[in-house]
């Protein structure tokens, strides 16, 4: 396996890459595997260009708000103390508030673009964090390594993404946790405005760009149980209250310092959260469960 450093200007610290960041598991039939291949550049094109044209790491976004809702439930559950690693990260800003409670951080994505931003929401925050570059089909850390092993917004992106939650558990240890959320191709009322944003505010998101599979609330439990995992829990979550308020909302990636702490809970219903109505019409599943 061939380890480098790849330095980023304006960061004190290196993103470790680990033998082909981009590469695919072998294939008996060479015709399936080009086919397979030419999808996989596709993608990471798309994630790369995601991760280049806008200011992900932004700490006044609505990506931020998303995330921080999701990190205010996270904290019921987490571990007392020990190390994380997200598994495609994008920006990590779940990561990066871990890093300040005082977690030992780990960041991987298979996109260098991604890595950078990840870097910038540590470097907003005088955090220091370990990044590496490398296939979350082959993770590069031995059996039972982590404490807390999560992904926000990952495994939707997979037709099959049994093999990295096979993964993910493997670097698990003994009585940690896993986390992750996913966001599957379902109704939700978040789809629904960004679809009215694009209508009515004449905003094109390219959300047909990415591949999205259609994983259930059932499929998704059966999926960590299958991995070894106990007392898994499935929620769906995050409701957006329809109104034109909130198609501005999604269609304005920047909120402003002033108005994001008072906006965070703002569009969310949080009483439909982990209800059977937050399942239907949320735009996430909120899941985790133990080793």
């Amino acid at each position: 396996m061939v380890v480098k450093s790849l330095n980023v200007k304006g960061f004190p610290y290196p993103i470790v890459v680990h033998g082909s960041c981009y590469g695919m598991r072998s294939r008996r039939n060479k015709e399936v595997g080009h086919r397979l291949e030419d999808s996989n550049l596709k993608q990471q094109e798309y994630w790369n260009k995601l991760w280049t044209t806008q200011n992900w790491a932004s700490r006044d976004s609505l990506g931020e708000m998303i995330d921080y809702v999701k990190f205010r439930h996270l904290l019921n559950i987490l571990p007392m103390k020990g190390s994380s690693i997200e598994i495609g990260c994008g920006s990590a800003r779940v990561s990066s508030w871990l890093a300040l409670k005082g977690y030992e951080t780990f960041a991987m994505d298979y996109s260098k673009q991604a890595l950078i931003t990840a870097k910038n929401s540590y470097f907003q925050l005088s955090l220091s964090g370990d990044f590496v570059c490398a296939d979350a089909f082959k993770l590069p850390f031995k059996n039972e390594t982590f404490n807390i092993v999560l992904s926000t917004g990952l495994l939707e992106h997979f037709s099959d993404p049994f093999p990295i939650v096979r993964e993910m558990t493997r670097i698990l240890k003994v009585r940690g946790l896993f986390y992750a959320d996913i966001v599957p191709k379902k109704f939700s009322t978040f789809r629904l405005l960004r679809r009215l944003g694009e209508k009515v505010l004449n905003v094109g998101l390219n959300s047909d760009e990415m591949f999205e599979n259609r994983l259930n609330q059932k499929q998704i439990e059966k999926l960590l149980t299958a991995n070894g995992l106990s007392n898994v829990h499935v929620y769906g979550m995050g409701v957006i209250v329809p109104s034109l308020k909130s198609i501005q909302l999604l269609r304005s990636p920047n909120l402003g310092k002033e108005t994001l702490k008072k906006r965070c809970y703002w569009n969310y219903v949080k009483w439909l959260d982990k209800t059977k109505l937050g399942s239907l019409l949320g735009w996430y599943f909120f899941c985790y469960g133990w080793k």
